[in-house]
């Protein structure tokens, strides 16, 4: 069946009953992770990098995997779902988005959904490595990405690619970005604008307006934001912006096994965005619906990995053998 509902996601305490407390401690409270990576920049097309971090444990699978909005491959999550891909033979590729590495690129501020760079960054693996099987692994935002990919290139993937996971992955953008405007998730909205804000206080010469400190406290919203510091980068109004990055409309495009993990608790995905109808007419899309996990939470305190790790271990383990 494209669409489960079991195994459900076992929760374990009242506490992980609340997706905001899921949300904070899967960000937050993960055991620390030693991922030793080495790093690779990237020179892009336009004279831009890209700065890529490597996992090897000398497989011939290689996942490469995709954070969220504003992550990195430091990141508790990302760096977790490395460790657990290493330890079931899987070679890792965490990317870093532009101006997410820990130092300022050059010219793109922000470029989520866009699938230029990531289709670069496949490009160049698949040109430079000799994995015998690449698989994608993206979280929220990341996994957005990785299925519109997925979309972009239905007719010419290369056949090397054989499966993807995603965990709360974003797939209607501009309702996503709706959903953070909500009372419930005003704190969630500040935390990302307050992240986004410091890099533009660090990119602050680069702007053609002035950017002064108190700025921050005149962007009540997302729009705000993309109107002051992004609009002149992508040249499309927010709403066509969103819309134009997001990967809901075309899930029936998909040509390989792809996992979609969504709680129904969500807060970051409205329910007229989960994706029913695509993975009911799409075999190649396996759409797993919980009660409870919050967004790209699936806490699991008595384990390892998290919840959500070992039902990618299992998905990998089904489609790569």
């Amino acid at each position: 069946m494209p669409i489960i509902y079991k195994p459900d996601y076992p929760v374990t305490n009242i506490l992980l009953k609340n997706s905001f407390v899921q949300m904070m401690f899967a960000k937050l409270f993960r055991p620390a992770k030693n991922i030793h990576y080495q790093r690779e920049r990237l020179i892009l097309p336009d004279g831009d990098f890209l700065d890529l971090d490597w996992a090897k444990q000398g497989s011939q699978t290689l996942a490469i995997v995709c954070d969220g909005l504003e992550g990195n491959s430091a990141r508790l999550y990302v760096k977790s779902t490395v460790e657990t891909l290493n330890e079931n033979s899987i070679d890792a590729l965490a990317i870093n988005y532009r101006g997410c590495s820990g130092e300022n690129n050059k010219k793109y501020f922000l470029q989520y959904g866009e699938t230029a760079d990531y289709s670069y960054i496949i490009d160049h693996v698949l040109a430079s490595q000799n994995y015998e099987k690449i698989v994608l692994v993206g979280c929220s935002v990341g996994g957005n990405l990785i299925l519109k990919y997925l979309c972009d290139k239905s007719s010419d993937l290369n056949k090397r690619i054989k499966a993807a996971f995603t965990i709360s992955p974003t797939v209607d953008l501009l309702s996503s970005c709706e959903e953070l405007h909500t009372l419930k998730d005003w704190l969630v909205l500040k935390g990302f604008l307050f992240l986004l804000f410091q890099r533009v206080w660090k990119m602050r010469d680069s702007f053609e307006r002035k950017v002064y400190l108190w700025d921050f406290f005149r962007i009540k919203t997302f729009k705000n934001f993309y109107d002051r510091y992004v609009f002149r980068q992508s040249q499309l109004p927010l709403d066509q912006y969103l819309k134009s990055n997001s990967a809901f409309e075309l899930l029936e495009k998909i040509t390989i096994p792809s996992y979609i993990l969504l709680s129904q608790d969500d807060p970051m995905v409205d329910a007229e965005f989960y994706p029913y109808i695509q993975a009911e007419n799409n075999p190649n899309i396996t759409l797993h619906i919980t009660k409870y996990g919050g967004h790209v939470g699936f806490i699991n305190f008595n384990q390892k990995s998290f919840w959500s790790e070992s039902v990618m271990n299992e998905f990998f383990k089904s489609v790569i053998s």
